[in-house]
């Protein structure tokens, strides 16, 4: 089911709904045999690796390594089955090798990203006219780059 946000404040009204797009990419990535370079374009580049550790009750905490390539964080093969359907549409991939790493590139961790920028501007709307004028002005440049959205809005 698509995300839904509904707000309300003193003068608009909205709602909005994740519109169904293709908003990811996958890019199978070559990694040095440490696992901390990846191969763009003939040339190797590090990896960021962050470490986090997941805390659950009544359990030891688990460590948790996330590679990060400038296209977006690694995933295997393994995670891509078994999140089919939010990756791929619901058909499994194919893979004849369990050990490939793929970068998962999403639309809304694109640089220059502006969701919540859009957000916070129908949040601080008077009036719908005022809210598009807002959007039209800071889009003016460079355009809306966000994730795909359907939005109602309603003022007094």
């Amino acid at each position: 089911m698509p995300g839904i946000g509904i707000g309300r404040t003193e003068h608009v009204s909205w709602g909005l709904t994740a519109a169904m797009v293709d908003n990811s990419d996958l890019w199978q990535e070559e990694l040095n045999e440490a696992g901390t370079h990846y191969l763009v374009d003939g040339e190797w580049r590090e990896l960021e690796i962050l470490e986090e550790v997941i805390r659950i009750k009544d359990q030891p905490d688990q460590p948790l390594k996330i590679k990060l390539s400038h296209r977006g964080p690694l995933v295997g093969a393994a995670e891509l089955r078994f999140n089919a359907k939010i990756v791929s549409g619901g058909s499994i991939p194919e893979f004849h090798d369990d050990n490939v790493e793929f970068s998962f590139g999403w639309g809304g961790a694109a640089p220059g990203e502006t969701t919540f920028t859009f957000l916070q501007t129908i949040t601080d709307g008077k009036s719908v006219p005022e809210i598009l004028s807002t959007l039209d002005e800071q889009n003016k440049e460079k355009g809306y780059r966000g994730l795909a959205i359907n939005l109602m809005m309603a003022d007094i």
